[in-house]
């Protein structure tokens, strides 16, 4: 974000404009003084210490205008960093694990062969009706993909 904002700009040119007047006046002060004429001497230091008092307040006051610049940024900063943190996880899919069954297990699964290996035409009283899929937030979500089991040593 720029930070140049309009504050800023006028407490920066308004400290520039007062500090060009009081060097002015200085140089009129020390020409009075150089002709020792006391009351523009004094006239001018006046008007040089007020330029200067006004030269320090525009500053205070382009100081003032960048602190609330930087928060503003500081802030918009974070509400875009928090949106797109919001938006990556919203689009992040929920990984799952998947597990691959081999024949033999996939025979056991659906009934048709017991753990001994023994091949039987009832379905076994355990065996699993669908396919359950846990999140990493320990959530059930059924699902219709064929179970797998692959085992690799």
């Amino acid at each position: 974000m720029n930070l140049m904002v309009p504050g800023v700009m006028q407490g920066l040119v308004g400290a520039s404009s007062f500090t060009k007047l009081a060097d002015a006046s200085m140089s009129v002060y020390q020409q009075a003084r150089a002709r020792h004429d006391e009351g523009t001497a004094v006239r001018s230091l006046g008007y040089a210490a007020t330029c200067a008092g006004s030269a320090a307040e525009s500053s205070a006051k382009a100081q003032e205008a960048l602190r609330k610049a930087q928060l503003e940024a500081r802030e918009r900063a974070e509400d875009e960093q928090e949106t797109e943190t919001q938006k990556q996880t919203t689009n992040t899919p929920t990984p799952a694990d998947a597990v691959e069954i081999s024949r033999g297990g996939q025979a056991i699964a659906d009934g048709k062969t017991n753990a001994a290996g023994v091949h039987s035409t009832e379905p076994a009283a355990d065996a699993v009706e669908g396919l359950v899929v846990y999140t990493s937030q320990a959530k059930a979500a059924p699902t219709a993909v064929q179970p797998r089991l692959s085992v690799i040593a």
